[in-house]
């Protein structure tokens, strides 16, 4: 006789409403036990809703994955009707709840927390040391393992490098943040035109040639962003619904950012989104800009002299299932971000064309997953992925994406393993280059990693000519655009300390 497990997912700040913000699993203990509902035990959760699964008496483990990467356990024994809630990550405000959820904020050290834990090292008594002899391998009277005085003084000697890299960057955030740093951070939205057949430089760029290269020649001035929400250490700009055409590569919409450290920040803004899950499919959305205080330095020698303490700058959408799906995506939780993309419904996401941003990070996902997981129930996705390439020739995550689909499975629909035409590869390579900087910071480690594999082959076959060249050239432009891209960002972000002139 089955009974019934209820898990919920609950946030005492923050509720997205009807949109699913996690994924659970569930997953029998020893063997014996199996759901009754499906074979899936991987499913969405809604934030402040309970989801109800019929299992069979047996223990159980339940996960609760979250698209900032961390994982939430529980183990349950069914012999009646259960319930388990998990709790969010607290959040500092309401109106920061989503980016808590995809792992964009830090909880930053205190000197009361700082305090309290250097108290709490100065007070423990060391252990009592190991005696010698054949008396050492006696257990402890307290049942502990027996610790010698130089393993405690080592231990209280990394405590103490701990304590002052915490002191330091305790100092660090209240030098960087603040009201009136946050005061000196200056925003604009820029809608620029990617040239095409603009030319591949031959040298490396300085930032500001890089930029200009890779986002395209602006259209008019910039527009300076509006605050919309602000603490000392986080501040947010909502950028207003827009017509939905900067999602098709031409124009583009970014945000550049000047932090009150004078480090300049250049991010894509998905302005113009369109919702492309199921539960509100169509329905325009805000995009928004968030700068935060994060820790970039730790374990710093005596004489460095690089800030603990950093202006973190990311964008994001008002599409949680979308959001969700993405961070999954990054932080490598394959099963997770299938699961998230059944839930969005791909074949939407895909055919509809509605939103060929979102239908690209869909096809980045289906290239990642197994081979069962990618194909189960989505006959057609090799021709999205062409689809998407053809029918939006100025996406570059679009082309990345097919390059991608064209080196792992071939052109044919029924071939795994069809050899490679490297010219071919070239230029689906090479035409990603042209339409300029991915929407995706996944795009950019992709196109990084298979210029490389071709360039690599051109040397050992010793291939020569314009095409060789060509490719030569976008490997250096994009080899650099990766050094100032910051690593885990779901959105594009370009980053470098403006040096005085």
């Amino acid at each position: 006789m089955s009974a019934k497990l209820g898990i919920s997912l609950t946030s005492k700040a923050w509720n997205p409403g009807t949109q699913h913000a996690a994924v659970a699993e569930v997953v029998p203990r020893g063997g014996t036990a199996r759901t009754t509902s499906s074979p899936q035990s991987t499913f969405s959760l809604k934030v402040n809703q309970s989801h109800e699964l019929p299992l069979e008496p047996g223990e159980y483990t339940v996960r609760v994955y979250l698209p900032s990467g961390d994982i939430l356990t529980e183990s349950v024994s069914m012999s009646s009707d259960q319930f388990v809630e998990f709790e969010l990550p607290e959040s500092p405000h309401e109106w920061l709840g989503q980016e808590q959820l995809m792992g964009s904020i830090q909880r930053l050290p205190t000197r009361a927390r700082v305090k309290a834990i250097a108290e709490s090292l100065a007070t423990e008594p060391p252990q009592r040391a190991a005696p010698a002899g054949p008396a050492a391998t006696a257990p402890a009277p307290t049942g502990k393992a027996n610790v010698g005085p130089d393993t405690i003084v080592k231990a209280r000697q990394r405590a103490s490098y701990a304590m002052r890299d915490a002191e330091r960057a305790c100092d660090s955030i209240e030098r960087n943040s603040g009201a009136s740093r946050v005061a000196e951070i200056h925003a604009e939205r820029l809608v620029t035109v990617i040239d095409h057949d603009r030319p591949f430089p031959d040298t490396e760029l300085p930032f500001d040639a890089l930029i200009d290269w890779w986002v395209g020649a602006p259209k008019a001035d910039g527009k300076v962003l509006q605050l919309a929400n602000h603490d000392d250490r986080n501040a947010k700009w909502i950028c207003p619904q827009s017509p939905a055409d900067y999602l098709h590569g031409r124009p583009r919409a970014f945000a550049s950012v000047m932090d009150p450290t004078k480090r300049r920040h250049v991010a894509v803004l998905p302005e113009g989104w369109v919702c492309s899950s199921e539960a509100a499919f169509g329905r325009p959305t805000e995009a928004s800009l968030l700068m935060t205080v994060v820790i970039g330095a730790i374990l710093q020698t005596e004489d460095e002299q690089i800030e603990a303490a950093r202006w973190s700058c990311s964008a994001s959408v008002d599409d949680v299932e979308f959001m969700t799906y993405l961070g999954f995506l990054y932080s490598g939780q394959s099963s997770a971000a299938n699961a998230a993309l059944k839930t969005q419904g791909a074949e939407l996401l895909f055919e509809k064309g509605m939103n060929p941003v979102a239908a690209a990070a869909g096809a980045y996902g289906l290239l990642s997953f197994p081979a069962s997981e990618r194909s189960e129930g989505r006959s057609a996705w090799r021709s999205w992925v062409r689809n998407l390439f053809t029918r939006f020739p100025d996406l570059p995550d679009g082309a990345i994406a097919l390059a991608r689909l064209y080196l792992r499975n071939g052109e044919d629909e029924g071939s795994e393993k069809e050899e490679i035409d490297v010219e071919k590869l070239r230029r689906y390579l090479l035409e990603a280059v042209r339409r300029g900087v991915p929407y995706f910071t996944l795009g950019i480690t992709m196109l990084t990693e298979m210029l490389s594999l071709v360039k690599g082959d051109d040397e050992a076959t010793q291939r020569s000519g314009d095409a060789v060249d060509l490719t030569r050239r976008a490997h250096r432009l994009v080899s650099q655009l990766g050094r100032v891209a910051i690593p885990g960002k779901l959105f594009t972000v370009l980053s470098v300390r403006q040096t005085p002139p």
